[in-house]
């Protein structure tokens, strides 16, 4: 009985752990993953705005909007 009783806490205890650096390595990748793609996306709208500056530069004349 004690040993069943020791195997169960064992493994529930190794489960547990397991469970803990799954959600540690979650958390991270949460944490990173959109700072990363926040990033990205900041570098891709200013090259967006960069081109769009420079087309508009290029085009003042025919282009209203700019």
């Amino acid at each position: 009985m004690g040993r069943c009783t020791y195997t169960i806490q064992t493994v529930a205890t190794h489960a547990i752990l397991v469970h803990f650096k799954t959600a540690l390595q979650i958390l991270r990748y949460i944490v990173t993953y959109p700072l990363l793609y926040i990033l990205s996306l900041l570098c891709t709208l200013y090259s967006i705005i960069e081109v769009i500056h420079m087309v508009c530069m290029r085009h003042a004349y025919s282009l209203v909007i700019c």
